[in-house]
């Protein structure tokens, strides 16, 4: 994703995006993992640059369990963080990315909420109480406040809040007694005073005290089921699930547009990239081969890709990791060529690197023992890191080969990528 560029300004079944909340023994999670995703964490990304991706999968060597994974943007270093028998799911990332909050099983029948290290270590229970209404002790889907003292969670069909390291001073954000079960999927604004929830299928915001709740979304018939709110990094944005398709609205709920949706493609969980240039979510359409999988698209809906080699099974729940502003963030890029007779024309894009950068392309031909530089050249990254190069079709060949090169600066490492085509 391109630093520079910053606006400021279903699951193995169909329930894969089912709410799962905590309660009384009738309540309790009785749906095996195998079966359903869990819902995605509702929080919004801080702004920073973009690390590995969480995420919620089944572990295929514990039946009836889902882990939390992470990934590069570009599909390698996998990994299961929590690797354990129990149901992990909701990841989010604290703001600085050190720590993943998440929801678990692993302490009880009930999901509490917990606090690890971004390396599996100095695993936390904030909720480690026995459940019930008034306790606040239990909960799914957390968010973290921008300033990383604070989780705001779910819990029995309220927004609760407490401290981010002890799990210190409870406090029943929507409570009232007039509507059991008032707001779920909490989503802390990047500027801290205001939080987005989800009541009666319906996006809304208050404050972070829980005062001045306000209706955003007010959806009938087809479409009348909105779920995890996700803020953009300058706040000004709202991403959320409606119905199985994406769509953005400001954050005043003006301007509400689709932009995943329609035949074989709409999807579920979706989630800022730290930068704002990207969001990622989980979606069974779009060909998915192992369905469904994660994907990234622009915000306007556009450049629509799988997260490559993201692994067998459901994948669902994404969550992208912020990097501290002065870490420089692993680089990958994309490459497609199209050869016509006399021309070869390349279009590509790089991940995680600074507009006007620029990038060596080399066009080689294969003069029968070695490939062999023909032609370089040197184009600029526009502010969504895209790039592109052409060249005339060398003769005496039938092999050539282009290797694209970003040098990498202070904020994002270096990246080479061949591609190789008869031409």
């Amino acid at each position: 994703m391109v630093r520079g560029h910053r606006h400021r300004a279903e699951g193995i079944t169909m329930a894969l995006r089912n709410h799962v909340v905590c309660g009384t023994a009738a309540g309790l999670l009785a749906i095996a993992a195998s079966s359903v995703v869990p819902p995605s964490p509702a929080t919004a990304t801080p702004p920073g640059a973009e690390g590995l991706v969480a995420y919620v999968a089944p572990n295929p060597d514990h039946a009836n369990s889902l882990e939390i994974y992470t990934v590069a943007p570009d599909g390698t270093s996998r990994t299961n963080l929590t690797n354990n028998p129990a149901r992990d799911q909701d990841p989010a990332w604290s703001p600085d990315g050190t720590r993943l909050a998440f929801s678990s099983t692993r302490d009880g029948a009930h999901l509490d909420i917990w606090v690890v290290n971004a390396d599996g270590s100095g695993l936390t229970n904030l909720t480690p109480l026995a459940d019930s209404t008034e306790s606040g002790q239990a909960g799914v889907e957390p968010t973290w406040s921008p300033d990383g003292t604070k989780i705001a969670y779910s819990y029995q069909g309220d927004v609760w809040v407490m401290d981010a390291t002890t799990g210190a001073g409870k406090q029943n954000l929507t409570h009232d007694p007039a509507l059991p079960a008032a707001g779920h999927s909490p989503a802390w604004s990047p500027a801290s005073d205001t939080i987005a929830y989800v009541r009666g299928g319906d996006i809304w915001v208050m404050s972070a005290s829980g005062d001045n709740k306000r209706q955003l979304t007010a959806t009938t018939g087809a479409l009348s089921t909105e779920k995890t709110p996700d803020w953009s990094p300058d706040g000004l944005r709202l991403v959320y699930d409606r119905n199985g398709q994406i769509w953005t609205m400001n954050s005043d709920g003006t301007q509400q547009t689709a932009i995943a949706a329609g035949p074989d493609q709409g999807g579920t969980a979706p989630a800022w990239s730290p930068e704002g240039d990207w969001i990622v979510f989980s979606s069974s359409g779009y060909t998915a081969p192992n369905g469904p999988d994660l994907f990234l698209a622009r915000p306007d809906g556009t450049s629509v890709r799988q997260l490559p080699d993201n692994g067998p099974g459901s994948d669902a729940a994404p969550a992208w990791q912020p990097l501290p502003s002065n870490a420089a963030s692993s680089t990958y890029t994309t490459l497609r060529a199209t050869v016509r007779k006399k021309r070869i024309t390349l279009k590509g894009e790089l991940f995680n690197a600074n507009p006007q950068q620029l990038m060596q392309v080399d066009l080689q031909r294969h003069n029968g023992a070695a490939f062999r530089l023909v032609r370089r050249t040197t184009p600029t990254l526009t502010a969504f890191g895209d790039y592109s190069a052409a060249f005339a079709n060398p003769a005496k060949t039938t092999r050539c080969r282009i290797v694209a090169r970003y040098a990498g600066d202070a904020d994002s490492l270096p990246t080479t990528k061949k591609l190789t085509f008869a031409c």
